[in-house]
């Protein structure tokens, strides 16, 4: 599936969910440390077989077409300047050695900076052209913190216990400039679309998350990586597009697995100012987390708050008793998650979420909040209670298709997530311990349940990022890997008599 991209625009236009709203090469990027010895400098990928740098022993590639593209780009220009700023006047001990490499992330990003600012290099910003990298740097934010830093930093520098003035040979001033914007605006580089996955590296992008709007979760982008590129998707459609300043964006990780209160105590702490996001109203709470109509046969949604105790719009029927058993609800899940240790609050949230659904109130974002572990279901396969363990996953799943389709990569993942942790313990009981407590039909059941939500996970995938992207490359073949295990049990199942 080719990837559709929309570069974006100087004036105004819109985006459907799906969309590619732009794809950017970052202007200086930097592996971690570690990095150095598996991934390639130029693609990031994995490789048992990389080449190393002959001048800095530095940098490493996984082909001889990696390294000519990053000669002509990037390294022709820093290779000097690394030998130098390791203080060295040979070339680094190479990375494979005893001896880890130990040169500063941040202090190579800045070298890397300085020396594109010397070269005069431009680069392409998405809706704005070509522009210096000096340029740039004038159009991007500092770190708000960039007062206390000068505070804390100056001194030090100018008694010469830093070595950024004598790496890039700049007045202080501007190195802590450069670490003031780096501070604010660099973006961390993962192995894959999901968090938490290791760091592999740091990179400054010309439209940096400062351009967009943050929120705690009323998204309408993602962003993540192909290699070193940042592609933004648009998650829901955009009908007018102006500028930046329209994407919404969040920057907590295991965003939908938090409650309202704890979303919008992350972002405070994390922006220093409340989000005002539609999402953070107590309207929006009540509008997500509805009751149903006590009246049988009426279909309609009523929020749970004060508008419950009006007539229902559609039969005229009064809810305010179950709205004060909505409450009684709140109160007791927000017990279970502050009261009692982890290992009870799975199997105690999940039977609230029974009661939930047996009371008639409708929670289609708050149950993925409150089933969205697993530990339960592993904790009986672990006991060899296949059966409890399955009928569980199934209700999870149940639950987490009630998802909105915005976060449909969220549902992919837990659509995975639920056919390896069930196929797995499957496998290795019928393998380790024998007869698995099922029939043969219901394990034919489960392995072709396990296909669908397999082939679910990779549809959503490949229609939200397509083929090319790294990240989902990994994702993909993890969904084929979960799809043949099943597919091998039910072919063993097939061949016995």
């Amino acid at each position: 599936m080719e990837m559709k991209v929309a570069k974006l625009p100087m004036g105004r236009r819109s985006f459907t969910a799906g969309d590619v709203v732009m794809c950017c090469e970052p202007v200086v990027w930097v592996l971690e440390s570690g990095a150095y010895k598996t991934r390639c400098a130029y693609c990031l990928r994995q490789s048992q077989n990389l080449v190393t740098c002959a001048r800095c022993n530095l940098h490493r590639y996984c082909s001889v077409a990696c390294q000519t593209a990053d000669l002509e780009l990037e390294h022709n220009l820093e290779c000097t300047l690394l030998q130098q700023a390791t203080g060295m006047e040979t070339a680094p001990t190479p990375p494979d050695s005893s001896a880890e490499y130990s040169f500063d992330v941040p202090q190579e990003l800045i070298a890397k900076l300085a020396n594109k600012i010397k070269l005069n290099q431009m680069v392409d910003v998405p809706g704005m052209g070509q522009k210096s990298v000096k340029d740039l740097l004038s159009i991007l934010p500092t770190n708000p913190d960039q007062a206390e830093i000068e505070r804390s930093l100056l001194p030090k520098i100018s008694a010469g216990e830093s070595k950024h003035s004598m790496l890039i040979d700049l007045p202080a001033a501007d190195v802590l400039t450069y670490f003031g914007i780096l501070r604010y605006n660099v973006l961390s580089l993962f192995d894959g679309l999901f968090s938490p996955n290791p760091r592999i590296g740091l990179a400054l992008y010309p439209h940096g998350p400062h351009s967009m709007t943050p929120v705690c979760w009323d998204i309408n982008v993602v962003v993540n990586y192909q290699a070193r590129r940042t592609v933004m998707h648009a998650v829901e459609d955009i009908p007018q597009y102006t500028g930046p300043s329209d994407l919404r964006h969040t920057t907590i990780l295991k965003v939908f697995c938090l409650t309202r209160a704890e979303r919008r105590a992350a972002f405070e702490h994390h922006h220093g100012y409340p989000c005002t996001c539609r999402r953070c109203t107590p309207e929006y709470d009540a509008e997500i987390n509805p009751l149903r109509c006590v009246m049988k046969g009426c279909s309609n949604r009523i929020p749970s708050d004060s508008r419950a105790q009006q007539a229902c719009s559609d039969c005229g029927a009064i809810n305010s008793d179950r709205l004060q058993k909505f409450r009684e609800f709140s109160e007791q899940h927000e017990k279970i998650r502050t009261s009692y240790p982890e290992k009870r609050r799975a199997a105690m949230v999940l039977q609230l979420c029974r009661e939930i659904d047996a009371a008639g109130i409708l929670q289609p974002d708050a149950h993925f909040r409150y089933v969205c572990g697993w530990e339960l279901p592993q904790k009986y396969f672990d006991e060899n209670r296949y059966e409890e363990g399955w009928k569980m996953i199934a209700e999870m799943i149940v639950c987490v298709r009630k998802i909105y389709p915005k976060y449909a990569v969220f549902r992919a993942r837990e659509l995975n997530l639920a056919g390896w942790s069930a196929i797995d313990a499957l496998e290795k009981r019928m393998q380790n311990i024998g007869p698995v407590p099922m029939s043969r039909s219901a394990i034919l059941e489960v392995c072709e349940l396990v296909k669908n939500y397999c082939g679910e996970a990779k549809d959503i995938l490949a229609k939200l990022f397509g083929t090319q992207c790294y990240g989902a490359q990994k994702f993909l073949a993890t969904c084929g890997h979960v799809y043949m295990k099943a597919f091998r049990i039910q072919q063993a199942l097939y061949s016995r008599k």
